[in-house]
């Protein structure tokens, strides 16, 4: 699906951490209605870090990890059928506490991002938004976070609900929130398939994000305030949105590609893509978050790395 980066790659190892020297950083994708203009947005530097951090190490039973969100200096971290979260310590690389959640198998947690509300000013994290990604369960469950470390507890205050994929030609639903601009993003496949086939694209709707002061909520396609589609990538993982900007990975194995993609919401197009297989990065990653202005990567393997861009 993916060419390999146009200029030379060169690797070293510094400090025990793996550095990456890159020229001409843009992938090419085969899709033929878009190409990279390499202009310089974003992931864009000549040095690259990666370090890897540590093996996370909470029990998982018959699920995986799935997608994680970053506040300060906490990873949450949740597993496929909404089993658990797992909170760590991302400066020490400790496991700090395991939230036990009602199972359901229906429950991908594919995403999940913290927002800018608080339920409560003493709360010690705002809330926190979580999508299912699921056709039977296309809802984001948004969750109050309180107590002390080691101490702390979930409560749902809030479960939105799409359209129904069908309805609204949107399969896989994910949830990023672009907390810049109060809004709610909808990301997912034109099609009931999450790999790439013939006139299969990814859709990408912007609403606005409601308040949780009004319970449920059901948003409708009138409550869209834009809508674009993009050439299909497979499988779409965790994501963020800063700066207007999403950035998200993709992939889950090496024959349909790996990858790391920033799509611009105004230009509405792909501006940057990493292929993660020539900067080391060789296994399916689920969980992304922005953490000291790098970016934490969590893979199905549970090993988290660190990357800056400089």
């Amino acid at each position: 699906m993916m060419k390999a980066w146009s200029g030379s790659l060169f690797k070293s190892v510094l400090a025990g951490a793996l550095v990456f020297a890159a020229q001409g950083v843009y992938a090419q994708d085969s899709a033929k209605d878009f190409t990279y203009s390499g202009e310089r947005i974003d992931l864009t530097s000549p040095v690259m870090n990666i370090e890897y951090l540590f093996t996370e190490t909470h029990e998982v039973k018959d699920s995986s990890v799935q997608g994680a969100a970053v506040y300060g200096k906490y990873l949450f971290q949740f597993n496929n059928y909404r089993e658990r979260c797992a909170i760590y310590d991302l400066e020490t690389g400790k496991l700090v506490q395991t939230i036990e959640l009602e199972r359901d198998k229906l429950l991908h947690c594919n995403n999940a991002n913290f927002s800018r509300q608080y339920y409560d000013g003493s709360d010690p994290f705002p809330l926190l938004y979580i999508s299912m990604e699921n056709i039977l369960k296309y809802n984001v469950m948004v969750y109050r976070l309180t107590g002390k470390e080691g101490e702390f507890r979930m409560e749902p205050v809030q479960t939105i609900t799409w359209p129904k994929p069908e309805d609204c030609n949107c399969y896989y639903p994910n949830v990023i929130l672009d907390n810049e601009n109060g809004k709610i993003i909808q990301m997912g496949y034109t099609q009931n398939n999450y790999h790439v086939a013939e006139g299969n694209k990814l859709i990408i709707r912007v609403y606005p994000l409601p308040s949780w002061e009004k319970g449920d909520v059901t948003l409708t396609l009138a409550d869209a305030e834009k809508t674009f589609e993009l050439p299909c990538v497979t499988a779409t993982q965790g994501a963020f949105c800063r700066n207007n900007r999403i950035y998200q990975i993709y992939g889950i194995n090496l024959q349909e590609g790996l990858s790391l993609r920033v799509i611009d919401l105004d230009r509405e197009k792909f501006v940057t893509c990493v292929n993660l297989p020539d900067i080391g990065i060789k296994g399916e990653q689920e969980g992304i978050g922005l953490y000291k202005e790098g970016i934490v990567m969590v893979g199905v393997d549970r090993r988290v790395h660190f990357l800056t861009f400089k």
